[in-house]
């Protein structure tokens, strides 16, 4: 995993789409193409995955068997290939969607680790072990888990990159949060004010931060 390589480029692709929904909630065409873009990576993402599939007549026979309408579900299967490598051309987006599914692998990598803690802090905690297992319908499958959690989170945290890059998205979600609520607060104390507020400008700066930081990377582009 790429972790530090791809993070910080990302920087500048996320500020986009993260910055143009600062602004009031308004959406604007910078974060309509950054949404185009993402929805593109994740359709090249499944377009991938299904052609794996096709390629396996064992996983394509398994596929089809959970689908009703197996005709519908064979056309998927049989033009997942060409899709791909027509969307698989246009370089820019492959080089962009690279930095996108890094992103997603990060935060579900970050995910899973605050998921195996909750796990490995239920092996010392037999409250919250209860816990778990009150919501369990398979109580051995849940003991399972605990047993196996603090060894899985010891190995994932052994990855110090991906340790600081978790703590680097936790601080940053925890201070969009806090900016969003200050926005709100002072949008509630004066609702008629006309002047631009410092919440406003600091989200026009982060696009144009944003803006920056892709055309520098060679990474705007939509479909």
């Amino acid at each position: 995993m790429h972790f530090h390589s791809t993070y910080t480029l990302l920087v500048g692709v996320l500020a986009l789409g993260c910055a143009a929904k600062d602004h009031h909630g308004h959406s604007n065409s910078t974060d309509h193409a950054f949404n185009a873009t993402v929805h593109a990576c994740h359709q090249m993402a499944k377009l991938a995955v299904l052609s794996e599939i096709a390629a396996n007549q064992t996983e394509a026979d398994k596929f089809l068997s959970h689908h009703d309408d197996q005709a519908k579900a064979k056309a998927k299967l049989d033009g997942a290939a060409a899709q791909l490598k027509a969307m698989s051309a246009n370089t820019t987006l492959v080089a962009t969607c690279q930095i996108v599914n890094a992103h997603d692998e990060l935060k579900s990598s970050c995910k899973e680790m605050k998921h195996l803690q909750k796990f490995a802090d239920a092996a010392t905690n037999a409250t919250l072990k209860q816990e778990f297992l009150d919501k369990a319908k398979n109580d051995t499958k849940i003991e399972d888990k605990i047993a196996a959690a603090a060894s899985k989170l010891q190995s994932m945290q052994s990855n110090t990159t991906l340790v600081d890059q978790c703590a680097q998205l936790a601080e940053e979600k925890q201070a969009d949060s806090a900016q969003k609520a200050a926005s709100t607060s002072a949008a509630a104390a004066s609702p008629t004010a006309s002047s631009t507020s410092m919440g406003e400008r600091v989200a026009v700066g982060k696009v144009w931060m944003g803006l920056a930081a892709v055309v520098a990377l060679g990474a705007v582009s939509i479909l």
